[in-house]
């Protein structure tokens, strides 16, 4: 099993499973199976599954 342990407190985007298809940003708090059995990220205390783990970008921060 891969280790997903490299997104847990960065902030990341995926693509959202239902329509619309948009892009979600925000602060990664899990990323791996969950409940359901399918892959899973929560950004922002928001459960998004499922996710195609690929997917997953890490947002790096603009330096001023």
């Amino acid at each position: 099993m891969k280790d997903y342990s490299q997104f847990i407190g960065k902030r990341i985007s995926v693509v959202s499973p239902r329509w619309p298809k948009e892009r979600l940003v925000g602060n990664c708090t899990f990323a791996g199976v969950g409940f359901s059995g399918d892959f899973q990220v929560t950004i922002d205390r928001m459960p998004i599954w499922p996710v195609d783990p690929n997917d997953i970008r890490i947002i790096k921060d603009k330096i001023k």
